[in-house]
């Protein structure tokens, strides 16, 4: 399933440590945190300033909630515009972090 980036909503439960890629507006069922295209700030950004949310999104998943990166690379690979940076890893602007 690809998901538009400017629609691209991402959903994480800390204790669970899942973490799902929607498109907005979608409801979190059981995901107890959310971030993206859920803010009104998101909308007002250019394509790069979302995809580099997005990013900011992924470091957060896995260093602050410590979600396996497999799982967000996973899952953030539904926008293809993310898809596109990955190359080999998990790249975040450039600098890979596996």
């Amino acid at each position: 399933m690809k998901i538009p980036l400017n629609e691209a909503m991402v959903l994480w439960t800390y204790e669970t440590r899942e973490v799902r890629v929607v498109k907005h507006p979608a409801r979190a069922k059981d995901q107890e945190m959310s971030d993206g295209a859920c803010y009104s700030d998101w909308r007002k950004q250019s394509k790069e300033g979302q995809l580099a949310w997005l990013y900011r999104i992924a470091m957060k998943l896995a260093l602050f909630y410590n979600i396996p990166i497999e799982h967000i690379n996973e899952e953030f690979q539904k926008v293809p515009e993310f898809k596109k940076h990955l190359k080999d890893g998990f790249l975040v602007m450039g600098l890979e972090l596996c």
